[in-house]
């Protein structure tokens, strides 16, 4: 993930500060739970649609199964996860 990228970026775009934080925060922690992931390689690879797709019924499928995670499966939390991950997507596409 390009830390410093997306915050000059959501800078530009008028983002809180503090929910900025709160989003790297959010992606760091999706990287280290689902394996060491690099959310760049994997927009590089399908634009992220396979991470999105761990989202599907608030992470309650087969796919997130398959992650020995402690991400709040099955929480309307876990949807903040998401919108974190389509915001750095949003960035990954303006560059």
């Amino acid at each position: 993930m390009n830390e410093v990228g997306y915050r000059v970026w959501s800078a530009q775009n008028g983002k809180n500060k503090k929910v900025v934080s709160d989003n790297v925060s959010r992606l760091k922690r999706l990287e280290r739970e689902l394996g060491q992931i690099n959310i760049d390689d994997e927009y590089k690879k399908d634009q992220c649609h396979q991470l999105l797709s761990l989202f599907d019924n608030t992470g309650k499928n087969p796919e997130m199964k398959k992650y020995n995670s402690s991400l709040p499966i099955g929480k309307y939390y876990l949807s903040t996860y998401k919108h974190a991950l389509r915001t750095y997507i949003e960035y990954l596409k303006s560059i």
